[in-house]
């Protein structure tokens, strides 16, 4: 093949944008029909997909484990960025199954909660419950790790603290 031969461009423009990062099919069709017809937009996907290096399945699953690692999101949220990102519905469904909401939200509340110290107790449970529901976790979700953090929190600032500080978070 030569250098002039539009399937092979394809596929080298491909493999160029997918070497960043995975990338899901969508993404590389939308980015390929920008400048190939698309039967040769097809073969570049087709032969991608034969090698492996084109999965939206496996897109997810690494996508979900990034985005619990490093960014705790709802499992809801992680299905609507895949989603945004063209993965079908039932792969993004499947790759958010094993996400434990509870222990999401306490993880992001977790990092929330040690750049907010010097936030009074009331200000402090406002902006967490705020921060938490941006990232789409449930009311009864985020009632519960500001119950958790705010415990850890007088506990650690007061060891003789009682539990009615976190009274205010119930109602």
């Amino acid at each position: 093949m030569s250098d002039r031969d539009p399937r092979q461009r394809a596929r080298a423009a491909a493999l160029r944008f997918i070497a960043y990062r995975p990338r899901t099919e969508a993404e590389v069709r939308y980015r390929l029909r920008r400048r190939f017809t698309e039967p040769v937009v097809a073969d570049a996907i087709a032969s991608l997909r034969a090698l492996d290096l084109l999965n939206d399945a496996k897109f997810a699953r690494e996508w979900t484990e990034s985005r619990s690692a490093r960014r705790p999101r709802s499992a809801r949220a992680i299905t609507r960025e895949l989603l945004a990102k063209g993965v079908d519905e039932t792969v993004a469904s499947m790759a958010v199954q094993d996400v434990d909401d509870d222990d999401a939200g306490y993880r992001a509340g977790q990092k929330y909660a040690k750049t907010s110290t010097r936030l009074d107790l009331a200000t402090f449970q406002r902006r967490l419950l705020a921060y938490l529901q941006r990232r789409s976790f449930s009311q009864a979700v985020c009632r519960r790790v500001i119950m958790k953090l705010t415990a850890e929190r007088t506990a650690d600032s007061d060891p003789e603290a009682t539990t009615e500080d976190t009274e205010s978070v119930r109602e």
